[in-house]
């Protein structure tokens, strides 16, 4: 018998089989070489299946309910979730707010380019004209985007004019008759432009006054947060 069967059956004088005490020796090395791993399964298996259940959930790190106790889970209560939605709910309005600000002084800013140049064009259309011209040489045409014309006179006259500290076209009183208009432009807006020529500062001037006030239309709701736009200039008269 070889050598290392001698040694198997010194170890097991019981083992008939060496190929059997072979296996044995394996498997004690396995056992040996799992850092304890094999063994500590073996004696937990050796335990009642409860006490294997409450040492699998401890592992785990969950809590085993037992009678008269409360099974805690992690996780939103009601009133939390209810907290978190207003606070989403704040978020939302406040960037509402922000965002309808931002676009009201958008609009805005296009309504006042808009004036500025419309009272640019028909203070330069009055300037065009001679001060002296009377009758049907005092008067001049303007068709707007919607292809209304209107008649502007550039004698002395027009419009009633404010006194203060930002003088200008006074809109609490009707408008004079070829002295005003409400132009349409090209984006829509609708102005009520108005102008008075009248004695200057000085003798042999004129002062020219121009107002543009922007109408509240369905397509311009912006228009009752822009105020009017007042252009002033004084021409000589020969």
């Amino acid at each position: 018998m070889p050598k290392g069967l001698v040694h198997l059956t010194v170890l097991w004088p019981g083992v008939v089989d060496p190929i059997s005490a072979i296996k044995r020796i394996g498997r004690r090395h396995s056992v040996r070489g799992c850092h304890g791993e094999l063994i500590r399964q073996r004696k937990n298996l050796a335990l009642p299946r409860r006490q294997r259940k409450e040492l699998v959930l401890t592992e785990m790190n969950m809590q085993v309910p037992t009678r008269g106790t409360t099974f805690r889970q992690n996780g939103f209560s009601l009133l939390e979730l209810m907290i978190a939605v207003c606070v989403l709910a704040i978020g939302i309005l406040g960037g509402m707010g922000v965002i309808c600000a931002a676009t009201a002084s958008n609009g805005s800013s296009k309504i006042n380019t808009a004036a500025a140049t419309l009272a640019e064009s028909t203070m330069e259309r009055i300037m065009a004209v001679p001060p002296t011209a009377t009758g049907a040489a005092a008067m001049s045409t303007v068709t707007d985007c919607n292809g209304n014309a209107f008649a502007m006179n550039t004698a002395p006259g027009g419009s009633p004019v404010s006194v203060g500290l930002f003088s200008g076209i006074d809109y609490t009183q009707p408008p004079a008759s070829n002295y005003s208009m409400a132009y349409v432009t090209c984006s829509g807006f609708t102005f009520d432009v108005r102008w008075n020529i009248g004695a200057g500062p000085t003798p042999s001037t004129q002062l020219i006054t121009v107002s543009v006030k922007s109408l509240r239309t369905s397509g311009n709701p912006a228009a009752t947060l822009v105020r009017r736009f007042t252009l002033h200039s004084v021409r000589g008269v020969n």
